[in-house]
């Protein structure tokens, strides 16, 4: 008899990761950062209703995309924290904070509380399990919209991960990605 608890299929493709500039920097502002900084990772729209495989089965739709930029904050932010959501707790108290923003056509219903927007909650799950202390911004550039089922909070988190991945130099596996 097949245990169903170990049969997972995610497909959530990741278009594109690259390191870039500080996006604040790009916009003019003063952030005190060089562009090692910051990654930005792209994921695309998706669709997972496809016949029979139901939420199993996905692809990707070449029609829309959110970026996600992370970038690393002075550690004086730790005992500033505001709001209250933005501190990631682990059993010793604070290890993190993670500051989410969020930018694009589609930003308008898209929380900032990291415990309650999709990238937030993937980033503070690898803070914890990798036991990481720090200071994060996060930018999420929405070009999804939500609630069309084009897969705008997984491609949200898929791209968080991606680059907290590739900024802090992880080396997580595909598929525990």
């Amino acid at each position: 008899m097949q245990d169903r608890n170990k049969i997972i299929i995610i497909i959530i493709p990741i278009i594109g990761i690259k390191a870039t500039g500080n996006p604040l920097a790009m916009q003019g502002k003063s952030t005190g950062l060089s562009s090692s900084d910051s990654v930005t990772a792209a994921a695309p729209s998706s669709t997972a209703n496809l016949g029979p495989g139901f939420d199993v089965f996905g692809l990707a739709v070449d029609a829309f995309e959110d970026y996600v930029t992370i970038y690393r904050t002075s550690n004086k932010h730790l005992n500033n924290a505001k709001p209250l959501e933005d501190v990631v707790e682990d059993a010793s108290g604070v290890s993190s904070v993670v500051h989410i923003e969020v930018t694009g056509e589609y930003c308008r219903s898209i929380p900032v509380e990291t415990n309650k927007n999709s990238a937030g909650l993937a980033i503070q799950k690898i803070l914890k399990d990798f036991d990481i202390k720090g200071s994060f911004s996060v930018i999420v550039k929405k070009n999804i919209p939500p609630g069309f089922g084009m897969g705008s909070s997984a491609a949200s988190a898929a791209a968080a991960v991606v680059a907290l991945d590739a900024l802090l130099n992880l080396r997580i596996s595909k598929p525990d990605l």
